[in-house]
């Protein structure tokens, strides 16, 4: 969709001024059997991206708090983020339950 006016300078002619424009939305390509398969490997990713999330906050807070923290609090640092990355990826929410 477009909005355009219609101007009329002082000139004769009449200007076409475009005001607003909608982007296209773009459509996904990809075969028609492969979106079980994007879908788990893009909820994975995110996992990932939540597990390595987590654990790099808590072990920039457990290096500040004390020398070597991080490898103290190793375990439970990963622990914790190994927690937070499971709950990106249940089974249910791969397989679009």
């Amino acid at each position: 969709m477009a909005i355009t006016l219609i101007a009329r300078p002082e000139s004769a002619r009449a200007v076409r001024v475009l005001v607003y424009k909608t982007s296209k939305k773009r459509k996904n390509k990809r075969s028609s059997g492969t979106f079980v398969i994007e879908r788990t490997v893009r909820r994975t990713g995110q996992a990932d991206s939540a597990f390595m999330d987590r654990y790099l906050k808590r072990h920039r807070r457990s290096n500040s708090k004390r020398q070597d923290g991080w490898i103290r609090d190793m375990d439970t640092n990963v622990f914790r983020a190994d927690r937070a990355g499971r709950k990106k990826l249940k089974v249910r929410r791969i397989l679009g339950f």
